[in-house]
């Protein structure tokens, strides 16, 4: 069973090329890695993968250097679209943390325990039981949680964590108020509304995520169900599986075999097709189940 979205794939990949990491005898003990489908990766590879990840950026701190380094020099989709959207670093964390990475890993759960109005959060990561423990994968947690407000030009977070078992861990972080800057022209300033505006639609999918049963374990199902929904022809839901990845158009060209002229003519029929004007509105709507 792929437990994890191949889109993991690719960004494990751009961790092992930033930390100067050779990517081939990283992969290819791994089956599911080194030949990865649409439907990603076994978590049993995922986890002992970034273990070894782990040990070659020289223990905890050197991921953590090597993780920095990645997440500020390659350009990810999906992350700019988001980081384009919020203004606050904990509404972007709660969306990545509770709801987006929920359609990444199956067999991971994320629950937000506590939230206060100065920034700071509490939140539990379990790994289902009958799966490979993964110490390594909670830690990667904490770093990338700390990250997070770099995305949007502050300081990283304060974040501490604690084991309780083997495949449980307890977050607590700080993270910095907004950055609020004078906008000098009025479309800037429609902008800044609009984008506050899509913060609070994307922090309604995350409530709503978790207050639904089985959110967690049916979200990959419900993104799977779309390209049927929308009446998708064969070409257009390659395309749009890809887009689902947070994939660029040259990327989605490469992958498929086309020009890019090609795909756009395809994302562009996939949009009108689920009656959304932009990527963006795309992944609130898949994501969210809506």
């Amino acid at each position: 069973m792929r437990e994890v979205s191949v889109r993991i794939v690719h960004f494990t990949s751009d961790l092992a090329k930033a930390g100067g990491i050779d990517r081939g005898a990283l992969f290819d003990a791994f089956p599911s890695f080194a030949r990865p489908s649409g439907a990603g990766v076994s978590w049993d590879d995922f986890a002992q993968v970034w273990e070894r990840l782990e040990v070659a950026c020289g223990g905890p701190e050197g991921f953590a250097r090597v993780a920095r380094l990645a997440m500020t020099t390659a350009v990810y989709a999906e992350l700019r679209v988001f980081a384009s959207i919020f203004v606050s670093p904990l509404s972007l964390l709660r969306f990545m943390m509770f709801r987006y990475l929920q359609t990444s890993f199956r067999n991971v759960d994320a629950e937000e325990i506590e939230r206060s109005s100065d920034g700071r959060i509490r939140w539990r990561e379990q790994v289902h039981a009958g799966y490979r423990p993964c110490p390594a994968y909670h830690r990667a947690t904490r770093t990338f949680a700390s990250l997070v407000p770099l995305h949007l030009e502050l300081p990283p977070a304060e974040v501490t964590m604690r084991m309780t078992d083997e495949r449980t861990a307890h977050f607590e972080g700080y993270f910095p108020p907004p950055l609020r800057r004078r906008r000098r022209d009025a479309a800037s300033s429609v902008l800044q509304l609009v984008a506050a505006q899509l913060e609070d639609a994307y922090a309604l999918i995350g409530d709503r995520a978790l207050s639904k049963p089985h959110a967690r374990t049916t979200a990959g199902g419900a993104a799977s169900e779309w390209p049927e929904r929308l009446g998708l022809s064969k070409r257009q839901r390659d395309v749009f599986a890809l887009v689902a990845e947070g994939r660029a158009n040259k990327e989605i060209a490469t992958a498929l075999g086309c020009s890019e002229r090609n795909v756009e003519f395809h994302v562009g029929r996939i949009l009108r097709a689920a009656r959304v004007t932009s990527r963006a509105e795309l992944l609130v709507k898949v994501l969210g189940g809506a």
